[in-house]
């Protein structure tokens, strides 16, 4: 019974651990040394706990700034495991944790796209929807790798650099080529990418007297995609 019992106990989830527990209690308390003291506690707990990990995002709006700085520097550390957690606070109605949440975003693509884009496949849809946003913004700076990952063999990858190039929009106009290339191989996914760069028009106009089948039908699908949203604007 003892021994059944403790193996019961060591298998519980970290995230039912009493002592996380108690010290998101106190890192709720007014008094900021006793806030900032916890969360640093609460800090080394997120690889093993859930709770402990929501509760460090939601940390990244606390108004001491060198906390969220210290919070911001402790997920970067995690690398790509981190990247599931910091894009559940890319979909926070708190101004601050959006913020802090995409500065960590970031700071984690510029150390390695790659296993930032794999990542993300481990998202919440709804994050995984907001994660391109969010790269979008500095487009121009990941644009030669994201171009890069278009042809990736792994699938996660492509699919993250092709989802982030349809949000930058007109600013991907050097991935056009690129696009072309790859649509010949499979039309659809890089089709609504191009569906979102009017400068493709001309290509894709070309691309409708593809040698390859797969590169008409994806020029024609690209282009119905701009009509159409130049029809809605």
């Amino acid at each position: 019974g003892i021994i059944v019992a403790l193996l019961m106990a060591l298998s519980l989830p970290a995230a039912e651990d009493p002592a996380v527990r108690r010290l998101i209690e106190l890192s709720r308390e007014p008094v900021e040394e006793v806030r900032i003291a916890t969360i640093r506690q609460l800090l080394r707990h997120c690889e093993t706990s859930t709770e402990a990990r929501d509760h460090v995002i939601e940390a990244l709006g606390d108004e001491d700034w060198a906390l969220r700085l210290e919070i911001a520097a402790a997920l970067e550390n995690r690398g790509a495991t981190a990247v599931p957690d910091v894009v559940g606070g890319l979909i926070s109605r708190n101004d601050e944790i959006r913020a802090g949440a995409e500065w960590v975003l970031l700071r984690l693509a510029r150390r390695d796209l790659r296993n930032t884009l794999q990542a993300r496949e481990k998202c919440s849809s709804s994050g995984r929807d907001k994660m391109p946003i969010a790269l979008a913004r500095y487009g121009n700076e990941f644009l030669p790798q994201l171009i890069k990952f278009i042809d990736d063999s792994d699938s996660d990858v492509s699919a993250g650099a092709g989802n982030t190039l349809k949000h930058i929009g007109s600013a991907a106009r050097d991935a056009i080529p690129a696009l072309i290339t790859r649509m010949r191989k499979t039309s659809w996914g890089p089709s609504q990418i191009l569906g979102a760069i009017p400068e493709a028009v001309p290509e894709l106009l070309k691309a409708l007297r593809d040698d390859f089948v797969n590169g008409r039908v994806g020029a024609a699908e690209a282009l119905g995609i701009l009509k159409l949203n130049a029809t809605e604007v």
